[in-house]
C-alpha cells in the first residue's frame, strides 16, 4: 500500500459523512418516499406484472395449442369418415348400375 495514511483517513471520514447525509435523506423521506426506494419498487412491480402476464399468456397459449391438437385429431377422423363414406357410396352406385344393366332396366 503506497497510499498516504492521512489521505486514507480523509477518504474514510468523507465516506462516513456522505453515508450519514444519504441516511438523513432516507429518514426525511420516511424511506418509502425516497426516490431510490420508489424506483426500486416500480421496477419490482413492473417485473412481477410482466412475469404474471407472461405466465398467463403462456398458459393460454398452451390451452389453445391443446385445443388445436384435439380439433386436428377430430378433423382427421372426420376426413377418414368422409373418405370411407365416399367409397361406400361409389360402391353402392356401381352395384346399382350393375343391377340395372343385369336386369335390363332403365334408370
Amino acid at each position: 500500500d503506497n497510499i498516504d495514511p492521512v489521505e486514507r483517513l480523509a477518504t474514510y471520514i468523507w465516506s462516513t459523512l456522505r453515508v450519514h447525509e444519504i441516511m438523513e435523506e432516507f429518514v426525511i423521506a420516511r424511506f418509502k418516499h425516497h426516490p431510490i426506494i420508489q424506483s426500486a419498487f416500480v421496477r419490482f412491480l413492473t417485473r412481477k406484472t410482466g412475469e404474471n402476464t407472461s405466465a398467463a399468456l403462456a398458459a393460454k397459449i398452451a390451452a389453445i395449442d391443446k385445443e388445436m391438437k384435439s380439433v386436428k385429431e377430430a378433423s382427421g377422423g372426420a376426413k377418414r369418415d368422409c373418405v370411407t363414406l365416399t367409397k361406400k357410396l361409389q360402391t353402392l352406385s356401381d352395384n346399382h348400375d350393375q343391377f340395372i344393366r343385369r336386369n335390363d332396366l332403365k334408370k
